[in-house]
């Protein structure tokens, strides 16, 4: 009965790998958010 796991290990890789695309993407736009706003603050203050 406890055995009936729907996901095989593939496609848990698969959604792992694409959750870390997402994830890097995220990070990615973060950082260059951040980066944005100090370069306006610099140029403002």
């Amino acid at each position: 009965m406890r055995n009936s796991i729907p996901n095989t290990p593939n496609d848990k890789k698969e959604e792992l790998s694409n959750n870390t695309k997402l994830h890097a993407s995220l990070v990615i736009a973060f950082i260059a958010t951040v980066y944005l706003a100090m370069f306006v603050k610099m140029l403002f203050l």
